[in-house]
């Protein structure tokens, strides 16, 4: 482990003193046997008593100001006991994937292990993606599904409206409208999906007619989306940075594509 990385852990440690309960690093930079400073470094850090959300996005954002230089891509995850035990009892998805992979700094009590285990232990999941469950029995979130159709439907309509003049943001929203309807479809089924699997899951889950077809062509939408802001580090054969500026190219991208979400939506959903 690095110096820099040890001596963030101690000023941490150091700023909370008795406050602090439990400081834990997760997700994919802890999936090996040692932390990779090259990858995202997620904290959990609960605390005793009381944190409000504007206290905890204060502090989060404190912290990165702070130790930016030493290591560039923190995140910094605040809560108190309680709404830390509320938060994984309620959200079983957000519990398994923790449990892909964490490292424990400071847990005193067992305050974070035991809560996690007596969670996971009782979830009855099936993994279908690197961060993707469908789990069953999973407490539902009060109208997350009509929230996540009424998007899908603003984001299509707004699109509409710039394309003609805009077609790079009619492209960019276009592909929020599609994430959002399969994100409501795959809810619906409870599975529970972070938001660089939504694709791909969809089609795991859900049989569609021509499945091979719709998969390669909203995938290749977001492929090209991805490709639409200048600073892409993506290049051609010659060298140049690779991005998507052909309006003409984008105006028939566009109507192509909603063609084929039409289609599959009115197929399946």
């Amino acid at each position: 482990m690095s110096n820099d990385f040890n001596k963030i852990n101690d000023e941490i440690r150091k700023y909370f003193g008795l406050k602090l309960v439990s400081m834990i690093i997760f997700g994919s930079s802890c999936r090996k046997n040692k932390i990779n400073l090259a990858s995202d470094i997620d904290y959990i850090i609960i605390l005793r008593g009381k944190v409000s959300v504007s206290q905890a996005a204060k502090l989060s954002r404190n912290f990165k100001r702070k130790f930016g230089s030493s290591v560039a891509l923190l995140s910094f995850n605040i809560y108190g006991k309680d709404i830390f035990k509320k938060l994984i009892y309620n959200n079983p998805w957000l519990a398994l994937s923790i449990g892909l992979g964490f490292r424990i700094i400071v847990d005193k009590d067992g305050f974070f292990t035991d809560n996690l285990n007596n969670v996971t232990k009782e979830i009855k999941a099936k993994q279908i993606a690197p961060l993707g469950w469908k789990i069953k029995s999973a407490p539902r979130i009060p109208n997350l599904i009509s929230h996540l159709e009424r998007l899908s439907a603003d984001f299509l309509n707004s699109a509409d409206i710039v394309v003609a003049r805009n077609p790079n943001i009619a492209c960019l929203l276009l592909l929020k409208a599609m994430h959002c309807k399969m994100s409501a479809a795959l809810y619906r089924r409870n599975v529970f999906i972070t938001s660089g699997e939504i694709t791909q899951c969809f089609f795991k889950s859900i049989q569609v007619r021509k499945n091979n077809f719709f998969r390669n062509e909203l995938l290749a939408l977001e492929q090209t989306c991805g490709l639409l802001d200048k600073m892409s580090f993506d290049f051609n054969p010659d060298g140049s940075m690779c991005y998507c500026g052909n309006n003409k190219l984008l105006k028939n991208l566009y109507r192509q594509k909603k063609r084929i979400i039409s289609s599959l939506f009115r197929t399946v959903i």
